[in-house]
C-alpha cells in the first residue's frame, strides 16, 4: 500500500491508499481532496498514519525516526560479527591445545624442519663431541 496523489479536472489534488495486487491497483481509502499545497501535505500524512496504523505493510523507516530499532539492529549485527571472531579465535586456540596434547615424537616425525635450526646444530655438535670422548 502507498499514498497516491490523483489530480483532478478541477484542479484540485485527492489524496487515496491505493494497493496492488495481481498486477491490479486496487483504491483502499480516500483522504479528500484539495488545492493548497498545505492542505495536499497534510492529507498525505493522515494517508501515511493510516498505513502504519492499518498494518498491512510495514513501512520502512530510512529517515532514522525508529532509531532505537537502527541501533537495536546494528548490536545485533556487531554481535554476529563478534561470535563469527570468537569463533575463529576458539578454533584457533582449541586447535592449538589438541597440538600441544600430541606426543614429541609424532611432532618431530611431522616437522623436519628442526633440522636447519641453529640450536639444532649446537645440540647435535654437543652430543658428537661427548660420544668422541666416550
Amino acid at each position: 500500500m502507498y499514498v497516491r496523489k490523483k489530480h483532478n479536472r478541477s484542479g484540485s489534488t485527492s489524496v487515496v491508499v491505493v494497493s496492488k495486487a495481481s498486477g491490479k491497483y486496487k483504491e483502499i481509502k480516500s483522504f479528500g481532496s484539495s488545492i493548497s499545497k498545505e492542505g495536499i501535505d497534510s492529507l498525505c500524512e493522515q494517508a501515511a498514519t493510516w498505513i502504519r496504523s492499518f498494518g498491512y505493510q510495514q513501512e520502512l523507516d530510512f529517515d532514522d525516526r525508529k532509531g532505537k530499532e537502527v541501533e537495536e539492529t546494528k548490536r545485533f549485527l556487531s554481535n554476529i560479527d563478534n561470535v563469527l571472531i570468537n569463533g575463529t579465535q576458539l578454533h584457533n586456540e582449541l586447535t592449538n591445545y589438541q597440538r600441544s596434547q600430541i606426543g614429541v615424537e609424532v611432532v618431530i616425525h611431522k616437522n623436519v624442519n628442526y633440522k636447519n635450526s641453529p640450536l639444532y646444530a649446537k645440540i647435535r655438535a654437543d652430543v658428537e663431541k661427548l660420544l668422541k670422548r666416550i
